[in-house]
């Protein structure tokens, strides 16, 4: 595993449940209370719009995908959380490695409180869902991508609140293993807000091929690309947000987001040729450009970069106002702090971002805010 920050202490789920699985219950059961399920797979077939399914603490370990194909309703949402303060694991390493561990083809359900780890493939697969919440996800150490959200009539998801890390190919030398992925496909409404995205072999945010805006607000991406694991002729990416891919045109919304320490670049179009608009981000320290945006026609305004490799690569198309580079004496004293410790540690109880004086910037309308 890489050495990624402290697994955050679970924040309250739900108190009761019409569906409970723990480690230890029985599939033969009635799913009570008293005689909880023992897999998610046979809580995920059961379970009826309006439904709360809750997964008690302790590690579970399936020996075959889950498929979620029943939907919830916009009045009658299907929530899948853990229970009250407990903390269950997933760990998907006996899944076989050409299956991905969850995948999802159902809407309006919320799904909370999760940790999903050592999947050989993908480890969550959302294809094609609508109205869906994530949030208080920790997805690791698996060997693709973390969360997944891709195909046509992917509409109104939200990710919240979630860690993404360690993910990592060895087989490819690095050259797979994302945080999240929001890719291959379309639809309005997309956010991802108050997560981070950290010591994955490749990119920390993924947005390649979607070619509906998505709003990207309040994250964090660090580290991204480091071979942790000793893996010989590395080739790990490690961008912090990569906006793009293979030409298609999306007018992603990034505002108040931090790319720190990655091997390449902190934001990247790569490839997007789309009216992306990058509002008050802060690029620091990364190995390739802070802000690489050759192809874009894009607009950013009030970001800094600073300490980079190169701090921006801009094409004809970008233009913007009031950033670092855009004039003025600008230095590493501009933020309250630059040791990354404290955004790196846990997650404050209810799952909000630590808080943190690292890159807090001490001019006005500048930069990530770094609050939570």
């Amino acid at each position: 595993a890489s050495p990624a920050a402290a697994a955050p202490r679970a924040a309250s789920g739900v108190l009761t449940a019409d569906i409970y699985v723990a480690v230890g219950g029985s599939d033969s059961g009635d799913g009570s209370l008293a005689r909880p399920y023992a897999t998610l797979g046979k809580a995920v077939s059961v379970a009826r719009a309006g439904q709360t399914i809750a997964l008690r603490g302790g590690t579970y370990q399936p020996v075959q995908p889950v498929r979620i194909t029943v939907s919830g309703t916009r009045d009658a949402r299907i929530t899948l959380s853990n229970y009250r303060d407990e903390r269950p694991v997933i760990d998907a390493s006996r899944v076989p490695a050409d299956e991905w561990a969850i995948t999802q083809q159902a809407s309006y359900w919320t799904v909370q409180g999760l940790e999903i780890k050592g999947s050989g493939s993908h480890a969550y697969v959302c294809r094609s869902c609508q109205h869906v919440t994530f949030r208080r996800l920790s997805i690791h150490d698996n060997v693709e991508a973390g969360l997944t959200l891709r195909d046509a009539g992917t509409v109104g998801n939200q990710v919240l609140d979630s860690d993404f890390y360690g993910n990592h190919d060895d087989g490819t030398r690095g050259k797979v293993g994302n945080g999240l992925g929001i890719k291959f496909g379309s639809g309005a409404g997309n956010v991802v807000r108050g997560c981070r995205f950290y010591h994955n072999a490749d990119d920390g945010l993924d947005l390649g091929e979607f070619s509906s805006p998505v709003t990207v607000e309040g994250n964090w991406a660090y580290g991204n690309g480091v071979n942790h694991w000793g893996v010989a002729d590395w080739q790990g990416n490690g961008n912090g947000f990569s906006l793009g891919g293979a030409g298609t045109s999306a007018a992603h919304l990034v505002r108040d987001n931090a790319a720190w320490d990655n091997v390449h670049h902190g934001f990247t179009d790569e490839d997007n040729p789309g009216r992306l608009q990058l509002t008050r981000n802060t690029a620091y320290r990364n190995g390739g450009t802070g802000f690489a945006m050759a192809d874009a026609d894009a607009t950013l305004s009030g970001n800094i970069a600073l300490a980079n490799g190169t701090d921006t690569k801009l094409g004809d198309g970008a233009g913007g106002t009031a950033n670092s580079w855009d004039g003025g004496t600008w230095s590493a004293a501009v933020f309250r702090g630059t040791d990354p410790a404290s955004a790196e540690r846990s997650r404050r109880p209810d799952g909000r971002l630590p808080v943190t004086d690292f890159l807090v910037p001490t001019r006005a309308g500048v930069g990530a805010t770094m609050k939570p």
